[in-house]
């Protein structure tokens, strides 16, 4: 059982884009919504996507750059929160958060592309 459950929880680090689909089925099926399930996989993967872009530069660099991949997704988070002060007289919870892990999971989607062709790039030269 203990095998089971690290190798599921070493292909969700792995390949963030499964635990994004496993989450976006689950919430079709229950709610019937395409949009709600698509928000709720986006939303659940970003954590997975911070684990693996850490991962990746570990294995491909052989250097734990965790400081670094926690201080953009913190500093990203303060862009947001600047932009949203500036922007609205009054701050909205709900939507600066939703602001917060919508750009994490978009910055952190395209460091996770990259990282994967620079890794395949590298093994192969």
């Amino acid at each position: 059982m203990e095998f089971v459950l690290s190798a599921f929880i070493a292909t969700l680090v792995t390949l963030p884009v499964v635990g994004y689909l496993i989450v976006f089925v689950v919430t079709k099926q229950w709610t019937k919504n395409h949009r709600k399930a698509v928000q709720y996989g986006i939303n659940s993967s970003v954590l997975l996507l911070i684990v693996s872009v850490h991962f990746l530069i570990q294995s491909i660099f052989n250097m734990s750059l965790l400081w670094l991949v926690i201080s953009v997704a913190l500093l990203l988070s303060i862009a947001v929160v600047l932009v949203h002060l500036r922007f609205k007289e009054e701050i909205q919870y709900a939507k600066l958060l939703r602001g917060m892990i919508r750009l994490n999971a978009f910055v952190f989607t395209l460091s996770y592309l990259v990282l994967v062709v620079v890794g395949i790039t590298k093994n192969l030269f």
